[in-house]
């Protein structure tokens, strides 16, 4: 069992924590919305024990520790690779009396996915089902985790699920299933996804973009792409620093296929003029 850290352990880690979580507001947005805004609180000088066995009179909203500083502690776990100490920061958080809401889940459920632990998902997914704390981005995260999986049929499953649940699929969701078409190697059905989309009456944003424009690439689409690229500009979808780096990578590939196939057409046209050397000289014509 996970002990409680001494008071000066935790006011440095909630500090930290929550640095931390306001420099990288924007990135946890575009991360399927994992986390919660942390609450204001002010450090009000109890201990992580007075804090434990007090939930009761004051609530976790009003303590050191809530639900926000825990999941910026499971977004930092998760970023270092610890995906073991970001799930286990459920433990803590029952151990503290802080009932773990979607933000929590959704944290420890990507953490669980990115580390290839989809048994680990699953069950966290069921979890937070069960519990009432499940929301839209919960069921994003577990949408984008079996994306990562390229499991599309599970992917299409939890996307119905969310909508029968009265959840309304966000941009992470529809991303989730492109990626997991396109890592299925399903090109096809991942470019029908913004069909998809705009049938549901939403435009596809900057993220719906990178991540189809990420399938054209890995699937050797380079002028699909690059329509891509050009109809971005026209809905207006401003490209951020992902979508540059795609845009110069499918550049690069681009050259070298071109490149490849002048090479191949170069190599072609020799052999056939050396065949019809040979041709004339046997006097075929």
């Amino acid at each position: 069992a996970l002990q409680p850290q001494q008071p000066q352990q935790v006011s440095a880690a909630v500090m930290a924590a929550q640095h931390q979580l306001q420099q990288q507001q924007q990135q946890v947005r575009q991360r399927q919305q994992l986390l919660r805004s942390v609450h204001s609180v002010s450090p009000n000088g109890h201990s992580a024990r007075a804090t434990a066995g007090s939930s009761s009179g004051s609530g976790s909203s009003h303590s050191i520790i809530n639900e926000g500083v825990l999941s910026a502690l499971m977004m930092a776990y998760e970023r270092g690779g610890k995906w073991r100490e970001a799930v286990g920061v459920l433990a803590r958080a029952a151990s503290l009396g802080v009932a773990p809401g979607p933000g929590m889940f959704g944290a420890a459920i990507c953490a669980a996915g990115r580390a290839g632990q989809l048994a680990l998902a699953d069950a966290l997914f069921v979890q937070a089902r069960g519990a009432g704390a499940a929301d839209a981005s919960t069921y994003e995260s577990m949408i984008g985790v079996l994306g990562m999986a390229g499991d599309p049929p599970r992917a299409e499953l939890v996307f119905r699920a969310m909508q029968a649940a009265g959840h309304v699929p966000g941009e992470y969701a529809y991303c989730g299933l492109i990626a997991a078409h396109s890592l299925a190697g399903d090109a096809v059905s991942a470019m029908r996804v913004r069909q998809r989309l705009a049938a549901a009456g939403c435009s596809a944003g900057v993220h719906v973009y990178n991540a189809l424009i990420a399938a054209a690439d890995r699937a050797g689409l380079y002028d699909k792409a690059l329509e891509l690229l050009r109809s971005m500009r026209r809905d207006g979808a401003a490209p951020d620093a992902l979508t540059q780096q795609l845009a110069a990578d499918i550049g690069r590939k681009g050259a070298a296929t071109v490149e490849g196939q002048q090479i191949t057409a170069a190599a072609l046209s020799a052999a056939m003029a050396a065949a019809g050397t040979l041709l004339i000289r046997s006097g075929v014509f």
